[in-house]
């Protein structure tokens, strides 16, 4: 079980008057930092010609800046593995082609994996598609900016849930980031912290944007 801590500088995290260093909190599940005057801003997804939003956590006033759900490797200065991931249940049939989240970085790699499961029994079960990103924005500078991947081969059903996941790979084992939570959202969560999925019922969502094509 993960104490709250304070990591500052030591860990590659610059220590100023804007970033006094972020702090994990409810067994290191949520990252925060101080909240900055200059982080606000507006959100406009652009959506492809004959495109439709499956599912938006972000809405046009951003995620929140300085608060997220934890999201490390089993070699970050956190010492394990949390994974999170929101399930999603789509009013209508189709494809999804992109995914847009908000994603800060702390310390580590400069990269996080984007990823679709199908739903098995209301956790994640076989992974559909998985992306890496990278060039995240720092932790805490920021409520509007995304990371984005294009999305092929998942196909959606309407009522059917699906699970969009922010997560660590060989890449960044050692990442410590934090999935920018949502302002005007919830949705189931689940984590894994390296031993399999655990729903943990409705509550904020990671701040992301899912867009596809749908049928009608």
């Amino acid at each position: 079980m993960l104490k709250t801590l304070m990591l500052t500088a030591a860990f590659g995290f610059v220590a100023t008057a804007a970033f006094a260093g972020p702090t994990l909190s409810n067994h290191g599940t949520v990252t925060t930092v101080a909240k900055q005057p200059f982080t606000g801003g507006f959100y406009h997804v652009h959506v492809p010609k004959g495109g439709s939003v499956i599912f938006d956590s972000i809405g046009s006033g951003g995620y929140n800046c300085c608060s997220g759900w934890t999201i490390s490797g089993p070699d970050s200065p956190i010492g394990e593995q949390i994974w999170a991931a929101d399930q999603i249940t789509p009013t209508s049939s189709g494809s999804v082609t992109e995914i847009e989240a908000g994603v800060g970085f702390v310390t580590g790699t400069n990269s996080t994996q984007l990823a679709i499961y199908a739903d098995k029994k209301g956790v994640p079960g076989k992974m559909l598609w998985s992306g890496d990103v990278d060039n995240l924005p720092e932790f805490g500078s920021t409520s509007t900016t995304t990371v984005n991947a294009k999305v092929k081969g998942v196909k959606i059903k309407a009522n059917k849930p699906f699970w969009v996941a922010v997560q660590t790979d060989s890449n960044s084992s050692n990442t410590w980031n934090a999935w920018n939570q949502s302002e005007t959202t919830n949705a189931p969560l689940a984590e894994n912290t390296g031993s399999g999925w655990t729903n943990y019922g409705s509550t904020t969502a990671g701040g992301v944007t899912i867009l596809g094509k749908l049928k009608k």
